[in-house]
């Protein structure tokens, strides 16, 4: 992650764009988990990238995790399936213990490579390493002024894929899909279709429920905006959002605080 002085990349191609958002979103995934506190503070390292200094887990099989997410994000922005407007599905990173474990199979085919990287004529290099560190020096003090995270709190990473016919989801089945890293997010994280289906359908008990919790989890209760930059031909908007769940087990320890104090008082 360390670099001194970071050269302006050259955005000629759609791939060139790609990688320098998943550099970014590499740093950007280091600092969170620091910022947060979801690992010790000890297990962080200085390190400077965008010549800003950030911090990274030094830990090896955490340092795997981000890499792996992160080049599964990259795969696919390049085949071009995430969505420009919502409503879509949402999905999070396979990772299971067991070797032999295997993500659920897709409905469809697997999706079309396309044939050609669409190229773009930007200027010959950007500002995007300037654009880069004046993100991260909104980002970390956007962070400080969320509330605490519930103990024992974990991580994962989550994107969107457009909502059209024909899209299916990366989740294996097909040729080459087979170690797929993506399964789909829990019933809270997915937002409606825009598709529906016509007549009347006999719901299990799980799919009702599951329907029922859809999308339950978003929308923050307090969104910060962080930075919108746009540099050649890479164009990115960054917030904050502390959603709904968290705000809801906050409360609800609080209530079982009280009635502890409570009992003890009787007592």
């Amino acid at each position: 992650m360390a670099s001194s002085n970071s050269e302006a990349p050259v955005l000629d191609t759609y791939q060139a764009v790609v990688s320098a958002y998943g550099d970014f979103l590499t740093v950007a995934i280091h600092t969170i988990l620091h910022e947060r506190n979801i690992y010790p503070q000890t297990s962080f390292i200085k390190a400077k990238k965008y010549n800003f200094p950030v911090r990274q887990n030094r830990h090896p099989k955490v340092c795997k995790w981000i890499q792996d997410a992160v080049a599964a994000v990259t795969a696919e922005m390049l085949k071009r399936l995430l969505p420009t407007n919502p409503p879509s599905e949402v999905l999070t990173p396979f990772a299971s213990s067991d070797p032999t474990s295997q993500p659920p199979p897709s409905s469809g085919p697997p999706p079309q490579q396309p044939k050609d990287v669409p190229r773009f004529r930007p200027p010959p290099t950007s500002n995007l390493p300037e654009q880069f560190r004046a993100t991260l020096a909104r980002l970390i003090p956007s962070m400080s002024r969320l509330l605490p995270l519930p103990d024992e709190c974990s991580f994962t990473l989550a994107i969107e894929l457009r909502d059209e016919a024909g899209v299916a989801p990366p989740f294996g089945g097909g040729k080459g899909h087979s170690e797929s890293p993506w399964i789909a997010a829990e019933p809270e994280l997915q937002s409606e279709r825009s598709t529906g289906v016509d007549g009347e359908e006999v719901l299990s008990e799980e799919v009702f429920e599951g329907r029922r919790r859809k999308g339950t989890a978003l929308g923050g209760v307090r969104t910060t905006p962080v930075r919108s930059l746009e540099a050649g031909a890479f164009a990115m908007e960054m917030w904050v959002e502390e959603g709904k769940g968290k705000m809801q087990a906050r409360v609800e320890d609080d209530e079982d605080g009280k009635g502890s104090d409570g009992e003890r008082a009787e007592g």
